[in-house]
């Protein structure tokens, strides 16, 4: 079983433009995954504003991972924006029969306030979401993964 061209779980995004008509994307949002097993990943999803102290935390803690995706965006919520992951959508292109698709926790929510702070003394850890996916030994299990995970809370290019 394969996670197809290195993804664990494809992103789909909400556009909602400012009055330019661009959102104004100063977030950045990264995907890594690891795997664990020989039918296991751990998928983490980290959301930074600043993408240099991002890149420096990447190669202190967590040189092991393999990036995947990069989305930039805005939250909608200036204030207390936020970014969640929705991963029990039922609109799916492809089976993904024999998969399990387990978040760390629900909602898989991160916020702007942890993307702001990630670097300062207050927050050391980048904000991110688990998420394990895991292929079974079934025999219909489909052989790759493709999965798509609506984004809510946030402007971004990001299409289906």
């Amino acid at each position: 079983h394969k996670i197809v061209s290195g993804s664990v779980i494809h992103t789909k995004g909400i556009q909602v433009p400012d009055d330019s008509g661009v959102p104004d994307n100063k977030y950045t949002g990264e995907m890594y995954y690891e795997r664990i097993a020989s039918n296991k990943w751990l998928m983490r999803f980290m959301i930074v504003q600043n993408v240099k102290v991002f890149q420096k935390y990447i190669s202190a803690e967590h040189q092991n991972l393999i990036h995947d995706e990069t989305i930039r965006f805005s939250f909608v919520d200036p204030l207390h924006g936020y970014i969640e992951l929705v991963l029990d959508s039922p609109e799916q292109k492809y089976s993904f029969k024999g998969w399990k698709i387990m978040p760390h926790k629900e909602p898989l929510r991160l916020t702007k306030q942890d993307a702001d702070l990630f670097g300062s003394q207050h927050l050391l850890i980048c904000p991110s979401g688990l998420v394990t996916v895991c292929a079974t030994q079934a025999q219909d299990t489909e052989q790759d993964l493709h999965y798509a995970v609506p984004l809510v809370g946030i402007n971004s290019d990001v299409r289906k």
